[in-house]
């Protein structure tokens, strides 16, 4: 059989066509959002780029973005103060476990698996006031906690000690850098806390209730 020019012109076109239909069906079976906003594993509502967190912090209404430090890896909620973000949306809970958190730069869920084996923290020492570098009074009374302020500064090496009130039994929990303590209601202050060794942002909760305290900047 012979084919004329013409035809065989066709059937090279016809099957470059296939080819490039066939390439973009199989690029499309998995794709990543330019923007980086998709991830499997920090949580619903936290992006990889701060503007797509800025967006969203406007749909929400407020501005800014602050910043979550999970497993070494900086991800951005909506509005520049996580306690902002989380009147806005009705969530008072945050985080995957090991995470540490920077403002100013966040969105709408973070899960935060609250299976933790305790066992498995750095427990925290017995630090007075006069030997602490950092000290923050918390007071933890009917489910609301009153702390100095959203963050707290140090530096590598200091001693941060926490002086603690509360109305029933609950443990404290620094993430990212894992360090817990034992907070006992029948104490009338509770002194304990760390050395700081590593340089980031971390979130301070109360383990069991889930309620945020504070973030802890350290460099």
């Amino acid at each position: 059989m012979k084919f004329s020019k013409t035809s065989i012109s066709i059937i090279a076109t016809s099957l470059l066509l296939c080819n490039a239909i066939s390439a973009c069906a199989g690029s499309s079976e998995n794709p990543v959002a330019s923007s980086g906003t998709k991830n499997a594993d920090a949580g619903d509502g936290m992006f990889l780029q701060a503007e797509d967190a800025e967006n969203r912090a406007t749909e929400l209404g407020c501005s800014g973005a602050h910043e979550h430090l999970i497993d070494g890896k900086t991800w951005y909620m909506p509005c520049s103060d996580h306690a902002e973000w989380m009147r806005l949306t009705g969530d008072n809970h945050d985080h995957d476990n090991g995470s540490a958190h920077v403002t100013d730069k966040e969105s709408t869920h973070h899960d935060h698996d609250h299976d933790h084996d305790h066992g498995n923290s750095n427990m925290m020492e017995v630090i007075s006031p006069d030997q602490a570098d950092v000290l923050i009074e918390i007071e933890f009374r009917d489910g609301e906690v009153t702390a100095p302020a959203n963050r707290v500064s140090s530096s590598i090496g200091d001693r941060i000690a926490f002086a603690v009130v509360s109305d029933v039994d609950e443990f404290i929990h620094v993430h990212g850098v894992d360090f817990m303590g034992v907070i006992s209601s029948s104490s009338s202050i509770n002194y304990l806390g760390f050395t700081m060794e590593t340089a980031g942002i971390f979130e301070v909760e109360f383990e069991n209730s889930g309620a945020f305290i504070i973030e802890l900047l350290a460099d």
